[in-house]
């Protein structure tokens, strides 16, 4: 409320960041050399029944800085980080008189209702407010789909060091020859001699393979 002590502000954000290490809440800013151009605070904890949900608040712009985007930007790295949390709902409020109703709906967000009287203004007196939601896509590990990742061919004709991605999500290599003759055309056979282990990661399968691929030109 209007007028705004440094006592009661300082206490405020204090107690936001005492939340904020607490894993309560998330607090947003978009700085330019010393000036803070914008602020938003993401409400991560609620209720056990609730915990699909979070909320938006605090959405503040300095009046010199606005019409630049940071809103936006403010906004929507909170639903990444929203979703980044397995939050599936997002909700907040802005006054029906003076508030920011049409930048929320541009981005997406859904009106459900008004709730007369719900709020004091800065300067005094009661505003209704307006109620808004929005569903966000849980972020969830992608796993890319099997198959094959990648060969190396070596010196001697139609050698090949073949690396795969499994179903479940690890990887392995298999090296592969002809048994007769210089290529299939020709009558020869590809042999598979085998994987030579499964990994986790495509990093230590690929670093084995060309230990592998060394050692083989190496004789």
């Amino acid at each position: 409320m209007h007028p705004v002590s440094q006592t009661s502000a300082r206490d405020f954000w204090e107690g936001s960041f005492a939340a904020a290490a607490r894993n309560e809440r998330v607090i947003l800013g978009v700085v330019e050399g010393h000036t803070l151009l914008g602020t938003v605070t993401l409400l991560l904890a609620f209720p056990e029944n609730q915990p699909h949900r979070c909320e938006i608040a605090k959405m503040m712009t300095h009046p010199e800085h606005r019409n630049r985007g940071v809103a936006s930007q403010l906004l929507q790295e909170a639903e990444r980080l929203a979703a980044e949390h397995g939050k599936t709902l997002i909700v907040l409020d802005t006054a029906e008189e003076g508030g920011a109703a049409g930048f929320y709906e541009k981005h997406g967000y859904v009106q459900g209702g008004s709730i007369p009287d719900f709020a004091l203004k800065p300067h005094g007196g009661l505003t209704p407010t307006l109620l808004y939601w929005k569903r966000l896509k849980r972020k969830t590990a992608s796993r890319e789909a099997a198959g094959l990742v990648g060969i190396v061919r070596t010196s001697w004709p139609n050698i090949r060091f073949a690396l795969f991605r499994r179903e479940d999500g690890a990887y392995a290599f298999c090296e592969q020859h002809l048994s007769a003759g210089s290529g299939a055309a020709e009558g020869g056979v590809w042999e598979n001699n085998g994987s030579s282990g499964i990994y986790e990661d495509m990093e230590t399968a690929r670093d084995d393979m060309i230990r592998a691929v060394e050692e083989f030109e190496d004789t």
